[in-house]
């Protein structure tokens, strides 16, 4: 098996994962990490993240089945996963698309660790894992039939980049389908972090701020920065879903205000910006325990139900032949037909 590893910038290093893709894809470093960057998912983030794996997973589940229904996911399609975290979405996707291989990428090697697992032991054999930073990774070109990602997007340091290298993956028709955050309103709380940092730091939370959870929250933006990435018909729909926070305020407010993205960008703080902490923590706390219910802190998020189809335009030249490996476990970066790995439909 081939394992990777990673430093950090405060020296830490990652636990190894598997380079386990069935797509060709290959390694690339992470960055060093910073408030609400992608590479704080990269490092600290992902690690808090993997340590809450059943909260998170079910706390997004209601906008699991949206998501996969505008995919139209069949079976024989190939998929990746952006950004796709402890591999729920992964293991949905390839028990719709089986036999064919559904790889999941994301820059947190730590939860990779528990998405190869939970993977083996719900018996999902064709979801594959990969490590890396899907703004700079290099794919096999034209592989995918299906690109998803359920709030795994949102974070690209160049969206215009990010996008663009995912459709490089793509074949022309092949359909995108993925969730991001749109703006919150009234007492609409997303995400804890979200909401005490668009009080604290607004600049941070602006709408297409790159690199911040509402980096895709303008929809004329989001649209045309697609179409420029190489996507045709680009749709976003509003959609809600009822989110169960935690079991009660109490639990919310030290769940979110112990991970690290918040912990960063509150040491980040301005003397004007500590003054109204206090303040922005009790209405918070207010907020949260109007929603209390007998099943917990539950709130609506909003969000967009981005869809796009790969544009046939710049795609020239035949399709690379497509195969899957033999093994479920890579023991060579990038599969090749001709070294023994079986054609789709063999």
């Amino acid at each position: 098996m081939a394992k990777l590893g990673v430093s950090f910038a405060d020296g830490s290093a990652a636990m190894p994962v598997v380079a386990n893709d069935g797509i060709g894809l290959a390694q690339t470093k992470v960055g060093e990490a910073t408030c609400c960057s992608s590479s704080l998912w990269g490092s600290r983030l992902g690690d808090y993240w993997a340590d809450n794996v059943d909260r998170n997973d079910m706390m997004f589940e209601p906008f699991t089945r949206p998501l996969l229904q505008a995919a139209r996911i069949g079976p024989g399609d190939h998929v990746i996963d952006i950004g796709c975290g402890s591999g729920s979405t992964t293991r949905e996707a390839a028990r719709i698309a089986w036999p064919a291989p559904v790889v999941g990428i994301d820059i947190s090697a730590s939860i990779l660790k528990v998405a190869e697992s939970l993977a083996e032991s719900n018996m999902v054999p064709n979801a594959r894992f990969v490590w890396a930073d899907a703004q700079k990774y290099r794919f096999q070109p034209r592989m995918a039939d299906v690109v998803i990602s359920r709030f795994g997007t949102m974070f690209f340091d160049d969206p215009l980049a990010a996008f663009s290298n995912i459709a490089s993956a793509m074949r022309p028709g092949g359909r995108l389908a993925f969730l991001c955050w749109r703006k919150l309103s009234g007492q609409q709380v997303v995400a804890l972090p979200l909401y005490l940092l668009a009080t604290l730091a607004p600049s941070m939370m602006a709408g297409g701020a790159a690199g911040g959870p509402y980096s895709l929250a303008n929809p004329l933006r989001t649209k045309r920065m697609l179409a420029a990435a190489g996507f045709s018909a680009p749709t976003l729909t509003p959609i809600e879903a009822p989110l169960l926070l935690g079991k009660d305020a109490g639990d919310v407010m030290s769940f979110y205000l112990g991970q690290p993205a918040v912990q960063a960008c509150l040491s980040g703080l301005s003397p004007a910006g500590l003054s109204t902490l206090p303040e922005a923590l009790s209405s918070l706390r207010m907020s949260l325990e109007a929603h209390e219910t007998p099943r917990g802190v539950v709130m609506n998020a909003p969000a967009w139900l981005a869809t796009a189809v790969r544009s046939e335009r710049s795609v020239s030249g035949p399709p690379p032949e497509r195969c899957w490996p033999s093994e479920r476990v890579l023991r060579t970066p990038k599969p090749s037909c001709r070294s023994g790995a079986r054609r789709v439909g063999a």
